[in-house]
């Protein structure tokens, strides 16, 4: 994850494979932005979905 510069913010796509190279990959919306001194990555949706969590490496901080 590449940080926003302070007060803006960024987003990305993750695509996620089931692994065994025939479903259909899932495409996945990231907003990358700032909060106070805290850089918040979130997934973009439509409604509440159940909590994944994800290791990123940030990088530009």
């Amino acid at each position: 994850v590449w940080a926003p510069a302070k007060g803006r913010s960024g987003g990305g796509l993750v695509i996620a494979d089931a692994g065994d190279g025939w479903e259909d990959p899932e495409l996945q919306r990231f907003g990358v932005r700032w909060s106070g001194d805290e850089l918040v990555v979130e997934k973009e949706g439509d409604g509440p979905e159940r909590a994944v969590e994800y290791a990123v490496r940030v990088r530009g901080v």
